[in-house]
């Protein structure tokens, strides 16, 4: 049955009639064909009526997000500047307390056992440095000196009883277990019935004699409680000033004396220098800011309601405009969407790409549109082809060029072996007058007929074995017949390939260094061993052993003429080893000095069928 949809109406009263298979799919490919830019022009306006509901739900939770914000800072900047105001009152209080420390009549500890009119000139020049700290500072109230001795000097009109009780005071005995630096105390009732200032508080600080650094008093300056209260100013919220201790020290004229804060032993306690959060007493809710003092000692806290802060939230939620949080959600909201109509095409590249990745650049991205993804697609094709061929000639180039680093390396062992050879038949030419040259000379050919007849990189084990015994041969006309060789081999390794050449350098290293030193005859034994797939070809000498600065010369870059062995052939075996089977393979020497040297080769175990793993 064919699905008809009726498009308008005729002046016939008849209808249009169209395949609804035929008009989808039109505006599909038309929808396809559109750019991006297209694209989301439309789907902005298509979704902006639809959005404006939720502009209302969005406002209400943004003005929370403001009020909120608005609570941390308000009680942030609040605090700031109670803290930055009480610390610098402090560090000008300790500065001006210096200047009556360092009066040499303080220093030396004069003001005991001199006479009447000398102690009163004493006095008076203490307590002239008093007044003038006075009145430089208009905060500090009063302040007092007390000697251990029992003497007390005062900016106040002090009587019998304030004197005698001056060293029973607190701030004398907390400046006393505090020896070491000076203290505050903080709001307290003044303990000298004369003082105008009934609640104050104290820096106090010990005074030590320069001659015995012994503490010999105390210096007190007390500050009327309300200079605090006048920093803190009509502030809404409460002030607070705790200690280390968790004790409070101040509170503002807006905080219930008395009443238990359980947060003030966390802040105490805690690592954390600073912070805030939400804090209830009974229905009353707080944003709690806290932070502490530069000198460490003092934790400032501000207490601000939450309800006071609220207040604004009206005027904060009418504040937003409508028209920018429109804006915001709908390009939010059509960015999404659009993200999500593209999601198909832009996967399909990404599971390409992955394959790519793994090395299968056989690629079936089928997107057919003129569109910018389109586009994309097409050029991204065009760039994996390029790719494939540009990889194909860089390993191509690499064989290449690891083919000719294999033949120099390989190149070098033949000068090498060709010249000890040629010296051995010139000595023993001259040690046995011809006599012996041919056989001499029908071994070194046959050798060198074994080493150069293989145009391939591999030999199998018997043929390597089989040029082993001919070298060894010729060393032994060269040494009178002092070298015997043992084997140790099963019939099965015999048909295992090696590389050629990579036994000759570990004999000659064996005769040269651990056997040809050593008096009497040497003894060499090979033995070749598979282990699961490996071939472990292992080397044994009874020579004079090596230490280990011998071994390590063995791969070194140095090359040294004469009889001492050059190390070029170990190591070249050991680097073609590397270069053709991987960095697990290779040779490792083992030796101990006066015993024995062992050499261990070790290479994958395969046939001549499998030989072009490794080409």
């Amino acid at each position: 049955m064919r699905h008809l949809i009726v498009s308008a109406y005729n002046p016939g009263g008849g209808t249009y009639m169209h395949k609804d298979g035929y008009r989808w799919n039109s505006l599909a490919r038309f929808v396809a064909d559109l750019s991006i830019k297209t694209k989301l022009l439309f789907l902005f306006l298509l979704f902006s009526v639809i959005l404006v509901l939720g502009v209302g739900i969005v406002s209400y939770e943004s003005s929370s997000r403001v009020v909120d914000k608005q609570t941390v800072v308000y009680s942030k900047s609040l605090l700031e500047q109670f803290k930055d105001r009480v610390d610098d009152m402090r560090d000008e209080v300790l500065k001006a307390s210096i200047p009556i420390v360092i009066n040499p009549s303080v220093q030396n500890n004069e003001l005991k056992g001199l006479e009447i009119e000398d102690l009163l000139n004493r006095q008076y020049d203490i307590n002239s440095d008093m007044l003038l700290t006075l009145s430089q500072k208009k905060y500090i109230g009063s302040i007092y000196l007390c000697s251990e001795s029992g003497i007390v000097i005062s900016t106040e009109n002090l009587d019998e009883r304030d004197q005698k009780g001056c060293k029973t005071t607190e701030f004398y005995h907390v400046a006393f277990e505090n020896v070491t630096e000076p203290v505050w105390i903080g709001v307290h009732n003044n303990e000298f019935a004369r003082d105008t200032n009934k609640e104050v508080f104290t820096f106090a600080r010990t005074l030590y004699n320069k001659e015995t650094f012994r503490p010999f008093g105390v210096l007190a300056i007390n500050l009327p409680a309300s200079v605090l209260d006048d920093i803190g100013g009509k502030s809404v919220g409460n002030l607070i000033i705790a200690d280390r201790s968790g004790s409070i020290v101040y509170e503002g004229s807006g905080a219930s004396s008395g009443e238990e804060r359980g947060y003030l032993d966390d802040i105490a306690n805690g690592a954390v220098p600073s912070g805030t959060f939400d804090w209830s007493r009974g229905k009353d809710k707080y944003k709690i800011q806290y932070n502490v003092s530069k000198q460490g000692d003092w934790i400032y806290i501000a207490e601000v309601p939450i309800d006071y802060l609220l207040q604004n939230s009206a005027q904060v939620k009418k504040s937003i405009s409508v028209v920018l949080i429109t804006g915001i959600v709908m390009s939010v909201a059509a960015s999404y969407l659009i993200s999500s109509y593209f999601t198909i095409p832009l996967r399909r590249m990404i599971l390409t790409m992955r394959r790519v990745q793994k090395g299968d650049f056989r690629i079936n991205l089928d997107i057919r549109n003129r569109s910018e993804i389109g586009q994309l697609a097409d050029s991204y094709k065009i760039m994996v082809a390029e790719l494939k061929e540009h990889i194909d000639t860089i390993k191509l180039e690499a064989r290449k060029k690891r083919d000719a680093e294999l033949n120099a390396l390989q190149a070098q062992i033949t000068p090498h072996f060709l010249y000890n050879t040629l010296n051995s038949i010139k000595i023993m030419a001259r040690l046995q007058k011809m006599d012996g040259i041919e056989e001499l000379t029908s071994a070194l050919i046959e050798l060198l007929q074994m080493s150069i007849s293989h145009k391939s990189t591999f030999i199998t084990i018997e043929q390597e074995l089989d040029m082993v015994k001919k070298y060894v041969l010729l060393r032994n006309y060269r040494s009178g017949n002092r070298y015997s060789v043992e084997f140790d081999y099963s019939e099965e390794v015999l048909s295992f390939m090696t590389v050629k050449l990579s036994l000759q350098p570990i004999i000659e290293n064996a005769i040269n260094h651990g056997l040809e030193p050593k008096s009497g005859k040497g003894n060499i034994r090979i033995s070749v061993r598979k282990e699961y797939h490996d071939l472990k070809i292992t080397v044994d000498d009874n020579g004079i052993g090596m230490n280990a600065e011998q071994i390590a010369k063995i791969w070194s870059e140095e090359r040294s003429g004469g009889r001492q062995f050059s190390g070029i052939g170990i190591r070249n075996i050991h680097e073609r080893f590397v270069m053709q089977f991987g960095s697990e393979y290779g040779i490792v020497y083992d030796s101990v000095p006066g015993q024995y040297t062992r050499a261990v080769l070790t290479l994958p175990a395969f046939r001549e069928s499998e030989a072009d793993r490794y080409v």
